[in-house]
């Protein structure tokens, strides 16, 4: 590949420095086969190669600081393969994407310790398009690991047959990002095995939706996708009442939708009908005019209000 760590030897990329190590036609771009340590700091890109991001082999000892910033997207197999002991520490700046194999493979009696980063846009031929962990993978909740594919089962988290991970909820604001899936919120992990891919939208013999909660330490099958269950629809009606002269039905009223959610944010009006920012959404409705928001998560709580207007009473609001 482009960097080889040899058995015996100790390399540290300090703070400051800038290492590139892409389009790479060996194993990998980075194979490291001692030990390994990026500084707070360090800037490090293992992009577009051949085969592997980086390898971090049998008895080696590989460690992202926080603060340090570390690509490893658009490799033709995978971003990083871990053999024995790869931490990732808080607040450290990791992106895996777009990686033609699963983003992460950490294999079996390796530790991965993914307490940072994004793993996302990754697609297998097989199984975890996100993760592979046939080892012990604790995941804390600040890793964003969601619209990932993979064709067999676990989109985005495949744990093997005596595998061990840890992890917690998915995070507010995760969105799904269309073909082949939809462009729902994501509200939690679902089950994923091959014959039962999770399935919202299909037939109603086809649907498949079963939540899985997060766990503090699992070891087993498990295949999982960050996904969504149920959406449902909220209509909002406008009437007026009392004598009204025929220049009355054309005043537009204002209202505000706001979601108990406040990460929830759309880019257009395509998806839910209106556009969200920051869990909020405004439009108007004239008299006898009604609106339906599509596409939400189902039990979501909200709150409406309605703009006061000149000339007019609010009597109720239901």
């Amino acid at each position: 590949g482009g960097l080889y760590v040899y058995a015996g030897a100790d390399l540290t990329i300090e703070s400051g420095a800038n290492v590139s190590v892409c389009q790479n036609k060996g194993l990998a771009a980075i194979v490291n086969s001692c030990k390994l340590h990026i500084q707070n700091g360090a800037n490090v890109s293992v992009d577009n190669n051949a085969k592997l991001g980086i390898y971090n082999s049998y008895d080696s000892y590989l460690t992202i600081e926080s603060g340090a910033n570390v690509t490893a997207n658009y490799n033709t197999v995978s971003g990083i393969v871990n053999c024995n002991l790869f931490t990732v520490e808080k607040g450290a700046n990791l992106q895996v994407e777009y990686n033609s194999n699963c983003g992460i493979q950490n294999d079996e009696h390796a530790t991965l310790n993914l307490l940072a980063g994004s793993v996302r846009y990754n697609h297998a031929g097989s199984v975890g398009g996100g993760l592979v962990n046939s080892g012990t993978a604790i995941l804390s909740d600040d890793v964003e690991l969601y619209n990932n594919h993979a064709r067999l089962s676990g989109d985005d988290i495949y744990n093997a047959d005596g595998a061990t991970i840890t992890f917690g909820d998915t995070g507010k604001g995760w969105a799904l990002d269309g073909e082949p899936d939809c462009y729902d919120f994501i509200t939690g992990w679902y089950d994923d095995y091959e014959t039962t891919r999770w399935n919202a939208h299909g037939d109603e013999a086809d649907l498949h939706m079963v939540l899985v909660a997060p766990v503090n330490s699992y070891t087993g099958p498990l295949s999982l996708k960050a996904a969504h269950g149920s959406i449902g629809s909220l209509t909002v009606c406008k009437e007026t009442l009392g004598e009204l002269l025929p220049s009355d039905y054309d005043t537009a009223f204002t209202f505000e939708l706001t979601l108990d959610d406040d990460t929830i944010t759309t880019i257009d009006d395509k998806w839910c009908g209106v556009p969200f920012k920051n869990g909020k959404a405004s439009f108007t409705l004239k008299s006898g005019e009604s609106i339906t928001l599509s596409n939400l998560p189902a039990g979501i709580g909200y709150t409406i209000t309605e703009t006061a207007q000149d000339g007019w009473t609010l009597l109720n609001l239901n």
